[in-house]
């Protein structure tokens, strides 16, 4: 992508695209691709040549909740999967690794939650911002 997150916008817009298509059940993959693409909004937001940086943001929020809710989907789908290995021993590794990989798409989900929440607040004091000064000029 070399720094230019336009161009990276667009490509992972067609990775979710080529994704959705191919794998729509496979629900850690379309977070990662939704998780990058909030970041490269967030980046993009930074760039000077940003025309509407608070739009970069929104756009990065709205990514941010599709990951949590596709890992939201991965945590119901893993809660519902039953084993069906005969071998004890086989079957209570799986529920083992089952249980673990739960734990850490629940930690994937608080860690969102926490970014999503500091991003809407961060909008939100931008929006204040933006109001008062118009308030201002008026």
């Amino acid at each position: 992508m070399n720094g230019n997150m336009t161009e990276a916008v667009e490509e992972y817009n067609r990775a979710l695209t080529l994704r959705t298509q191919i794998t729509p059940n496979d629900h850690r993959i379309l977070s990662n691709v939704h998780y990058l693409l909030a970041i490269s909004h967030i980046y993009k937001s930074s760039e000077s040549k940003t025309t509407d940086p608070l739009e970069e943001r929104r756009q990065a929020l709205q990514h941010y909740e599709a990951s949590r809710s596709e890992l939201q989907k991965q945590l119901t789908d893993v809660g519902g999967v039953t084993s069906t290995s005969s071998s004890s021993e086989s079957s209570s590794k799986e529920k083992g690794d089952e249980g673990e990989d739960k734990n850490e798409v629940k930690e994937l989900v608080d860690e969102l939650t926490e970014t999503i929440d500091a991003l809407r607040a961060e909008i939100a004091e931008v929006l204040i911002v933006v109001t008062t000064l118009l308030m201002l000029l008026t």
